[in-house]
């Protein structure tokens, strides 16, 4: 396929132009006038790092959003030069990527950046920390091997989710984290951090938080509106009595951490609950608990209560009115 018509001719106020499995071998991007271009869409392609379309795709100075998921024959992104005002790349998908440019570090607009399921991609670039408009990450289901420190540099603190779910285990997170006072989302659900920083209550900004397999939990932000803990590892019980503003709590550990018979039919593992006044929703499996506390009852925003694998719990306390919604599984001795 070819075009008679020049560059100046073909689609001049060309601003969104989605071509999934663009047929590079057949059609001459540069046929397409790109000057007023701000969404680009390759998606499904066979594209390549060099490809000669790059050099095309430079001339998009008012490019904002450039879509590469699933572009399978991609290892290496694009010189990115030249694509300042970019503000979106979303990379998911690209299994052979193993590098990112360098010259990412050039684009400083940039808000969004979307890594996901990228399982070659071992390593970041360290020009990733510099920029400064960056809010969102994605990380998950890749192979990232460890967490750079200079995610809590002065150029990355704008950053508001980051998300490292089901990712290479990666044990610890930097301390420098908790430098990002923006953040308001971290999730590392199944992402293999088993511990986290003392200096996580630093984190003022931070709403919501997902973990799993964490031995032992710092004292966090009363910020939080959402905690997700799920434990397959001994795990000492939470003390969340500073959490004022938790609406959600999601808490799964199956395997407790007790010392003795004796402590298994009295662990108090929820005393602080009558402290969440703004709790709405809560979601518990824990093996050694018998009973939940009365306080619960006196929630006055509580709506629903998700009870999974207690098996121990003996007795539920009264559950108000304003509860809509019960679901109860593996549940044999109430």
């Amino acid at each position: 396929m070819d075009f008679l018509l020049s560059e100046n001719q073909l689609l001049p106020s060309l601003r969104w132009l989605s071509w999934h499995c663009f047929p590079r071998q057949i059609l001459k991007l540069s046929n397409f006038s790109l000057t007023n271009l701000v969404v680009l869409d390759f998606s499904w392609s066979t594209i390549t790092h060099d490809w000669d379309g790059w050099r095309h795709i430079k001339r998009a100075k008012k490019l904002k959003v450039l879509d590469l998921s699933e572009c399978c024959h991609l290892t290496k992104t694009p010189d990115f030069s030249g694509l300042l005002m970019l503000e979106r790349l979303i990379l998911e998908h690209c299994y052979r990527l193993t590098e990112v440019d360098s010259s990412i570090g050039q684009l400083k607009r940039m808000v969004f950046l979307n890594l996901r399921y990228c399982g070659a991609l071992h390593y970041l670039p360290n020009e990733l920390g510099g920029l400064p408009s960056l809010t969102e990450l994605l990380l998950d289901h890749s192979d990232i091997r460890e967490i750079p420190d200079w995610w809590g540099t002065e150029n990355l603190t704008n950053l508001q989710s980051l998300s490292l779910t089901m990712g290479r285990p990666l044990q610890r997170l930097p301390h420098s984290i908790t430098k990002l006072r923006w953040l308001t989302e971290l999730d590392l659900i199944y992402a293999g951090i088993t511990e986290l920083p003392e200096s996580m209550e630093s984190l003022e900004n931070l709403k919501i938080l997902k973990l799993t397999s964490i031995s032992a939990l710092p004292k966090l932000r009363e910020s939080l509106i959402s905690l997700a803990i799920v434990s397959h590892v001994p795990m000492a019980d939470p003390d969340l009595s500073n959490l004022i503003n938790l609406k959600l709590l999601l808490l799964i550990t199956t395997k407790p951490k007790i010392s003795g018979p004796s402590e298994l039919a009295e662990v108090p593992m929820l005393w602080w609950i009558g402290r969440l006044s703004k709790l709405e929703v809560l979601t518990l499996a824990h093996q050694s608990i018998t009973s939940l506390p009365p306080e619960l009852g006196a929630l006055p925003h509580w709506k629903t209560l998700q009870l999974f694998r207690c098996l121990a719990l003996k007795c539920i306390p009264l559950i108000p009115s304003s509860v809509t919604k019960l679901l109860f599984g593996m549940i044999s001795q109430v």
